[in-house]
């Protein structure tokens, strides 16, 4: 990327390599010694919100954990004597 600046003494409009920032340069057209300016600062990223908390789970008053399984499933037809 490229820097846009004009020259001090001759006011030439210049492209300036980013690499260069901050150091010294010569006007192509009037010679003239300067410093490059530094890039422009990145704008500050906005601060995202935290994701609001999900609401505790009831309390199940279930010491055992019975309810954390699964039904049994469905058995088929009852069997013929």
């Amino acid at each position: 990327m490229e820097i846009r600046v004009a020259c001090p003494f001759c006011a030439k409009p210049q492209a300036v390599d980013l690499a260069l920032a901050g150091r010294r340069r010569r006007c192509n057209d009037c010679g003239t010694v300067t410093r490059s300016p530094q890039p422009p600062a990145a704008a500050p990223r906005p601060r995202l919100r935290p994701a609001p908390a999900s609401p505790p789970e009831p309390a199940v008053d279930e010491p055992y954990g019975l309810m954390d399984e699964p039904e049994p499933a469905p058995r088929g037809p009852p069997a013929r004597k």
